[in-house]
This record gives structure tokens, C-alpha cells and sequence, in this order.
């Protein structure tokens, strides 16, 4: 059971195992320890977060070979995404007991992520100390993590560290940058990073970044570099028109959050429940009862009350807001 064949039967196992409620253990007994770590890697695919790790404490006790790199990578993000940190620190001793962490920096990035995902700050920073050759993604991982838990001003002295060393930031370390500014209000070191961005000529290649530049400034009431960045925006979605819509509502500037969002219509861009709850805030704020009923009617028309219930409260918010309690 070699090659492209026994992939393709321990992937069609592994989806029977997991649709059907099986035991993954009844799979594993009889396939050779060679066969293990592609048997893991497919119930990552199929299988829960806890069923992964169900299946490695088998492993465990089955007394199968320690897993590849690859397949700790799984294990740990399945830690991660459980938020165990018992759990976690488990995998971390085994990691360490058969040098993977040191032979791959995938098993190191995947660490500090898991660490920072389960809010422990210092194993995650432990971890990266530990870490030869760091790179900007373990880099990143760990400016994320500390954005993702707070500590912002952390997030931004990581960044400053990083450049001192020499590592380019990439657009998910300018994100989560700019994410930090946002939440320290450091508006100047906002434009800074910003200057940056434009220097390395990134930002009409990623919607993300450009997005998050959209939310910041609009955050700091500067609405017109807030539509210039959307103007020059190769591709617009829907998070686009709202993150510059949200930031006209949280000043009170109602009328030009539904001309934004109306605008995304006029560009071919389809409503989502965040955009339409801007929408019916705006109404509500306004008093515009008119305006209100034809978003009422756009709901309705493309299942917005079934699919979301705060679009159905929003709408019960507006018209109490409107005077219109026969509509509530």
C-alpha cells in the first residue's frame, strides 16, 4: 500500500470512519506504523477538532511511531482551534522529545499560534525565543497572537523588534499592525505604516489589507483617506462598503452610510447582515420610515429574516425608532 493508491484509501477510509461514527482505532490496528501519519493527516480532514486528537491519543496508546511534522501541524491547530491548554502542552512535550519543533518551523509557527490561541502569552513567546532562523510568519504568528489577546502595544513593539532584525513584514504583519493601532489609537503610527505600505507598492494587490486600512481610518474620522483607499481598490466586496459605512454611523453621520451602501448596490456588490444592519441603524436614527421599509423589503426578498435573527431585531429597532410600532 504505497504512493497515490494507498492516499486515495486512507482518505476514502477516513471519510467513511468520520460520516459513519466509527472508531478511528478499528482503521489504525491493522495498518503498519508506516501508514499512520497519511491515515492522520486525512481524519484531519474529515474529522472534529476533538476527534483528531482523539485519534492521536490512540496513536499514543497503539504504541505507533511518533508523528511527522506534518501531521503535529494538524494535531496542533486542532489544540488551538479546542482551546486546550492541557492538551497543548502534551503535544509540546512530545514535539520536543522527537526534535520536531527544531527540524521543521512550520511544527515552531503552529506552537506559537496554538499557545497564543489558548490566550498563554508566555509559552507562546517561550516558543519563539526557542526558534532558530525566524522568519516572518513565526514573526507574525506572534504579533498576531498578541493583537488577537489585547496586548497591542506588545503587537506594536513586536513589529518595531522585527524590523530591527532585518525580517520584511508581510500584508498579514501589516494587518495585524494596523489592527493594533487601531485599538492604542496611535493614529501617526498609523499614516507611518501606511507610508510603508504604499513604499512597498502592496497594497492594490490585497483586498485584506486594503480593507483594514478602510476600517482604520475610518475609526479615526478620516473619511476621506478612508474613500480614497476604497477608490482605488482594484476589487471591492461587501466588507469594503462597510467598514467605510460602520465608521460614518459611529460619528453619527447617517446619511452618508446609506449613500455608501447604496453606491455598493450601484456597483454590483450584494447586501450582507452587517451592511444591513448599518442600513436599518441609519433608518432608525434618521427616522426615515420610507427608506427603512424598502431595506424591510430586501430582507424578505433574499432571506435575511431567516437567516439571521439580529437582522430581525434591527428591523424591530427601526421601526420602534420610526413611530411605526404596527411595522414592529
Amino acid at each position: 500500500m504505497r504512493g497515490h493508491g494507498y492516499q486515495s484509501f486512507s482518505s476514502s477510509a477516513c471519510k467513511n470512519v468520520w460520516c459513519n461514527g466509527k472508531q478511528p482505532y478499528n482503521v489504525v490496528k491493522p495498518l503498519c506504523d508506516r501508514t499512520l501519519n497519511d491515515l492522520n493527516w486525512s481524519c484531519m480532514r474529515w474529522g472534529k477538532p476533538s476527534d483528531v486528537l482523539n485519534f492521536y491519543s490512540q496513536m499514543q496508546t497503539y504504541g505507533a511511531r511518533p508523528p511527522d511534522a506534518r501531521t503535529f501541524v494538524a494535531i496542533l491547530k486542532a489544540c488551538g482551534t479546542l482551546q486546550d491548554l492541557e492538551m497543548d502542552q502534551r503535544v509540546h512535550t512530545h514535539i520536543t522529545k522527537v526534535g520536531s519543533k527544531k527540524d521543521n518551523r512550520f511544527v515552531g509557527s503552529t506552537l506559537v499560534d496554538m499557545y497564543a490561541k489558548c490566550h498563554s502569552l508566555p509559552d507562546a513567546k517561550r516558543v519563539f525565543e526557542s526558534l532558530q532562523g525566524r522568519d516572518v510568519v513565526v514573526w507574525t504568528t506572534l504579533l498576531g497572537g498578541y493583537v488577537e489577546c489585547g496586548d497591542a502595544e506588545k503587537a506594536l513593539f513586536c513589529f518595531e523588534e522585527m524590523q530591527r532584525e532585518g525580517i520584511s513584514p508581510n500584508c498579514i504583519t501589516y494587518i495585524c499592525t494596523l489592527k493594533a493601532c487601531a485599538i492604542t489609537n496611535k493614529v501617526f503610527k498609523a499614516l507611518e505604516i501606511h507610508m510603508e505600505i504604499e513604499m512597498e507598492g502592496v497594497l492594490e494587490k490585497n483586498l485584506n489589507l486594503g480593507n483594514c486600512l478602510i476600517d482604520l481610518y475610518a475609526k479615526f474620522d478620516y473619511f476621506s483617506k478612508a474613500t480614497e483607499i476604497l477608490e482605488r481598490l482594484p476589487i471591492r466586496d461587501v466588507i469594503s462598503w462597510t467598514a467605510l459605512a460602520r465608521g460614518y454611523l459611529e460619528y453619527l453621520c447617517n446619511e452618508e452610510a446609506l449613500q455608501c451602501l447604496d453606491r455598493m448596490r450601484e456597483c454590483g456588490v450584494s447586501a450582507n447582515s452587517v451592511s444591513l444592519l448599518c442600513e436599518l441603524q441609519a433608518c432608525g436614527n434618521m427616522k426615515a420610515l420610507d427608506k427603512g421599509r424598502h431595506i424591510h423589503a430586501e430582507t424578505e426578498r433574499y432571506g435575511w429574516l431567516i437567516k439571521d435573527g439580529i437582522v430581525d431585531n434591527a428591523l424591530i429597532e427601526m421601526y420602534g425608532k420610526c413611530g411605526s410600532l404596527l411595522d414592529a
